[in-house]
């Protein structure tokens, strides 16, 4: 089988990327504006939590100050991190692959945003191959299935011996358009949710070791 993971909320929490993304950007400002980085960064928390999709846009609404958001955009991208896989993934990918099973890692976002994530969690290392869709274009981000090509190339035209793992709607979709199954992995505090799924759910890596082991039985 052919495994084709998500990242973000699917291996680790995306949670942890932004929020220590965040406190770099509010110790930046507080150079620049009278406020603390501790007021500015709970600003910043609570407009992710308003689903506010622009947050330093807003900010800088609030609070009149005259850096631009751009700017602030360069110091999220920049800001050092210390990410972590979620318990299960290392252990969990390594027993699929002890199965026989191939493991892909696709997505979407800013190119060398997403390949820091991969190169700080040492991915390369555990998946066999690792696409980020920004190298290839914005028509190849999910939920389009451009990104098969590059899949099939590497592993093969039998489509039934495909899998996806992911946990938001462009992942359910991508799965759809290129005619492939669909697991959704419900992560404690991900971001993104899928409302209403009625189709297989998982937890936790070692749930899909199990549900695929019962497949084979």
């Amino acid at each position: 089988m052919n495994i084709i993971f998500d990242l973000d909320d699917t291996l680790y929490l995306e949670k942890l990327y932004i929020f220590q993304g965040f406190w770099e950007v509010s110790k930046y400002l507080q150079q620049h504006i009278p406020f603390q980085a501790v007021r500015l960064y709970l600003d910043l928390v609570n407009l992710l939590k308003s689903s506010s999709r622009r947050v330093f846009d807003d900010l800088k609404e609030k609070w009149k100050f005259k850096i631009e958001p751009t700017e602030l955009v360069t110091v999220y991208r920049n800001a050092p991190r210390r990410l972590i896989l979620l318990p299960d993934v290392e252990d969990g990918c390594k027993i699929l692959k002890e199965n026989r099973h191939h493991l892909i890692l696709i997505t979407n976002g800013d190119s060398e945003t997403q390949w820091k994530k991969v190169n700080a969690m040492d991915l390369e290392k555990i998946f066999d191959l690792v696409l980020v869709a920004d190298d290839y274009g914005k028509e190849y981000w999910k939920p389009s299935a451009k990104l098969m090509e590059k899949i099939l190339e590497n592993f093969g035209p039998v489509e039934q011996n495909y899998l996806v793992v992911g946990n938001g709607t462009d992942d359910l979709e991508f799965a759809q358009n290129a005619g492939l199954e669909f697991i959704y992995i419900k992560r404690p505090r991900q971001l993104k949710i899928i409302n209403g799924y009625q189709g297989r759910t998982i937890e936790n890596l070692y749930e899909l070791n199990a549900l695929l082991r019962t497949n084979r039985t």
